[in-house]
């Protein structure tokens, strides 16, 4: 609305009447109670929004039966969607199969042969890597350290090459006849 006394409510402003008188400006309302002519278009746009109601409730169709929903048809418990309640199959499945070929020994703890089976396994282990370090000090047998003597020979890399030879970096030659 226009400020002076020929201006009239916008689309609007009259829609909002509408819908809520109460939620205009001052200014709204009171124009929208002295002016004739905002007041013939509330009532029109109202009596066109009535009409299209009793147009849409006389021409939609009836329904033929009444809609009865999973929950009322089946009880609470079968209210799962489909996709969930196969989701919930397949779990169980899995579920079922891992507790009948492997679930066992979810209840029984470890026999004890299978823990004295470890244990001497352990102590293989550890003989090995005892032996593993003893090679890391000394890589020579004690057959080589006699014959080499105390001290005599330095245990260098020039030495090791010289007792294994490296064979991956020599080329074989081949005589062609």
């Amino acid at each position: 609305m226009m400020e002076g006394g020929n201006q009239h409510l916008t689309e609007d402003q009259i829609t909002w009447a509408l819908v809520d008188e109460n939620d205009l400006p001052e200014p709204v309302k009171k124009h929208l109670e002295r002016c004739p002519f905002c007041q013939e278009r509330k009532h029109k746009l109202e009596t066109s929004l009535n009409n299209v109601g009793e147009l849409a409730t006389r021409f939609s169709p009836v329904p033929r039966r009444r809609f009865v929903s999973e929950r009322e048809r089946y009880g609470l418990g079968w209210a799962i969607s489909p996709w969930y309640r196969g989701v919930l199959t397949a779990a169980l499945a899995g579920f079922l199969l891992v507790l009948i070929f492997g679930g066992g020994r979810l209840w029984h703890p470890h026999s004890t042969s299978e823990i004295t089976a470890v244990m001497e396994e352990m102590r293989e282990d550890s003989k090995l890597m005892a032996e593993v370090d003893a090679l890391v000090e000394n890589p020579l047998p004690q057959i080589y350290m006699e014959i080499l003597g105390e001290g005599v020979v330095e245990l260098d890399m020039d030495f090791m090459d010289f007792l294994v030879p490296d064979v991956m970096g020599t080329e074989v030659q081949s005589t062609k006849a």
